[in-house]
């Protein structure tokens, strides 16, 4: 009876650890979202094209820390391929225009071209240009909901739409998030009455 009660303790003790460590843990994600197929939508919002993405966290906030994209855009002429641009949130979010800005050493002209950023770029140590010094650009995405919209910088009125993400077209987001501990804490709780009750058993066999 003595020992079951120090196994028991024990394994109390284990569980209690364990929530602990995962209250205190931040993990990370990694998700790539398919956007090809989609128009590259406009410049006014009721033309943009709204995705919302869960990621996963079981309803916890999200803060993406890192973006990429492998992507091929077709641009209908007048617009241009530098007009394509993704936001990574509903407003004042993280974007990218994978094909440049406008007019600032993008691709200012129409047709057909892939673009890649070479794996996912930590937005959280952003370069300044000039400076030893970084920024961050992370986000919070409410509840694990990441809203990604693709718009156009410059919206040609003339098109409908203005161009297209061509598949396949992928954009990767990685993002950190803390787990709720109150699933944890019912699968310890579970994991511990049945050893517990194994250890009965097999005391009551001998």
């Amino acid at each position: 009876m003595r020992l079951q009660q120090i196994t028991t303790t024990s394994l109390s003790a284990l569980c209690l650890l364990i929530i602990t460590s995962v209250a205190q843990a931040q993990l990370t994600g990694t998700m790539d979202i398919d956007i090809g197929g989609l128009p590259t939508g406009g410049a006014d919002p009721p033309n943009d094209e709204v995705l919302m993405i869960d990621l996963g966290t079981g309803g916890q906030d999200a803060v993406i820390i890192g973006v990429g994209w492998d992507v091929t855009i077709t641009a209908n002429d007048p617009s241009w391929l530098s007009h394509a641009s993704i936001l990574f949130a509903d407003s004042f979010g993280f974007s990218q225009n994978p094909a440049g800005l406008p007019e600032f050493g993008g691709d200012d002209f129409s047709g057909t071209a892939s673009y890649s950023s070479g794996g996912i770029e930590d937005i959280t140590m952003i370069p300044i240009p000039g400076i030893e010094d970084t920024f961050d650009l992370s986000f919070t995405a409410p509840g694990g909901i990441l809203t990604l919209v693709l718009n156009e910088f410059v919206d040609d009125l003339s098109l409908a739409p203005d161009g297209l993400w061509e598949s396949p077209s992928l954009v990767t987001v990685r993002y950190t998030y803390i787990p709720e501990p109150a699933s944890v804490t019912l699968l310890c709780m579970a994991t511990l009455g049945l050893l517990s009750r194994r250890y009965r058993n097999h005391t009551n066999e001998r």
